[in-house]
């Protein structure tokens, strides 16, 4: 006698999360991070997905924050890009740590690219005694999992799907453009490799 599985788990099993607001690579460390943390895709949800009222953490300019109906939006990923030099390390690392820590929240800043000056977001507003700094990582998959792990307990969210934050009011990673995949490191050494022989 043949177990059927129903279709609705097989659908699920087969989603991948996707983001039409977020780059490739960082759809696909989001996916590498639910699979290997064994998490449904809902785990993550896009804000246009969402009806919930929401919360911004504003950024103190004026025309920006209007632009942002209010600032960055909580309990979001947001992705700021631009070009080299185009002020998204200032955006995230000063004004959003700025407003964060204003109002005695904590910020956890992976810093890939060890450019954040502890003078230079004093002088801007930071209350840096609140900012936990990481720059031990090497791949996207890595860092995620290191988000997943700090903002949520696996245990209770397996159990209920109730995501549990622990510490930080804001994560920045500065930058996603600094940091690769697992995959395409891999593909990196392998090629590496293929070129030494």
């Amino acid at each position: 006698m043949a177990i059927k599985k129903d279709k609705n788990i097989d659908d699920e099993e087969n989603q991948k999360f996707g983001s039409k607001y977020l780059s490739n690579t960082v759809n696909d460390m989001i996916n590498n991070v639910i699979s290997t943390n064994k998490l449904t895709p809902k785990a993550y949800k896009h804000l246009a997905d969402s009806e919930e009222s929401t919360e911004y953490i504003p950024l103190g300019v004026p025309e920006l924050d209007k632009g942002l109906n209010g600032g960055l939006p909580r309990k979001t990923i947001v992705e700021i890009y631009g070009p080299p030099g185009g002020g998204k390390s200032y955006l995230g690392c000063y004004k959003a740590a700025a407003s964060v820590t204003k109002n005695f929240g904590n910020v956890l800043l992976y810093d890939i690219e060890n450019s954040f000056n502890r003078e230079r977001a004093e002088s801007l507003g930071v209350a840096t005694n609140r900012i936990l700094i990481n720059d031990l990582y090497e791949t996207g998959e890595q860092i995620l999992s290191s988000v997943c792990e700090f903002l949520y307990d696996p245990e209770r969210y397996l159990k209920k799907g109730i995501p549990q934050p622990k510490w930080a009011d804001l994560i920045i990673i500065d930058s996603i453009a600094a940091l690769g995949s697992k995959n395409e490191m891999e593909a990196d050494y392998v090629g590496e490799i293929v070129g030494q022989e």
